[in-house]
């Protein structure tokens, strides 16, 4: 019984351990601004701490709890991802709306909300088919109640303001 014990928590935490490494060369290979898929959440860490929990060991056993911190993919990406919803809920809060309107176009609508910084978010919902979307662009241009030019890498958005009403002037990219 405890021979299948080794080999059982001793697989997990082979197993674990090789995605706690896959899940930090995702970090690493993010934080120098390559493309690469997103981790892998919660399994590694709880392979881990399985692995160590079973392990017949009482001074790894102990120390199991390590592996939920050992794997970014665990406690540290809840962490970060819980600070970073936290900081996009205070930077585009109602508060700091600076403008807001609502347009339409041929086929669509939606509203644009424009934050300090010359950020906006742009969404959008089409009337047939009930496709939907947002992003956030930059506010290249804005003349009160006239103009507004907005972008995001090769798409542009310029918007003009005819009856009262916000309409989409031109859309390239």
């Amino acid at each position: 019984m405890i021979t299948l014990q080794y080999i059982f928590s001793i697989a997990l935490l082979t197993l674990g351990g090789l995605l706690a490494i896959v899940n930090a060369r995702v970090v690493v290979n993010q934080m120098r601004g390559k493309i690469t898929p997103s981790v892998a959440p919660f399994v590694g860490g709880i392979f881990l701490f399985v692995g160590g929990f079973l392990y017949p060991d009482g001074l790894l056993r102990s120390w199991a709890w390590v592996g939920l911190f050992l794997d970014y993919g665990c406690i540290p990406y809840i962490t970060s991802a819980s600070i970073s919803i936290c900081m996009d809920n205070i930077r585009y809060s109602e508060r700091r709306q600076m403008l807001r309107l609502n347009y339409e176009a041929e086929g669509c609508s939606g509203s644009i909300t424009i934050y300090p910084d010359k950020e906006c978010i742009y969404k959008w919902r089409a009337k047939v088919g009930q496709s939907y979307g947002s992003m956030i662009m930059k506010v290249d241009e804005y003349k009160p109640d006239t103009q507004l030019c907005l972008s995001l890498e090769d798409i542009r958005v310029n918007l003009v303001k005819e009856r009262g009403n916000w309409k989409i002037d031109s859309e390239t990219g």
